[in-house]
């Protein structure tokens, strides 16, 4: 199940939805990485996503968790900019 974010133009999987059908959480696995993301605008505060893979798709960038599944999906328009964040 995936839920849109109007706010900031994003798709996400919830967690609820992800234990519900099995997917594992996305703490659970070493090989996936956090990423802050960062938005235009003053009023969209930073986004704390934990994904394996980053791609681009058209006019997206996609957060992919190791398992394969999707992370987050933002409009590219308003990314301001994205970095690893290391413990």
């Amino acid at each position: 199940m995936l839920v849109e974010d109007r706010r900031t133009q994003a798709a996400y999987m919830p967690q609820s939805a992800s234990h519900s059908s099995g997917i594992k959480h996305p703490y659970n696995s070493m090989a996936d990485t956090a990423y802050l993301v960062r938005f235009k605008g003053a009023d969209l505060p930073p986004e704390l996503v934990i994904a394996k893979n980053i791609e681009l798709h058209g006019e997206h960038i996609a957060f992919v968790r190791s398992d394969g599944s999707l992370a987050a999906l933002f409009v590219l328009e308003i990314v301001e900019s994205w970095s690893e964040v290391k413990s």
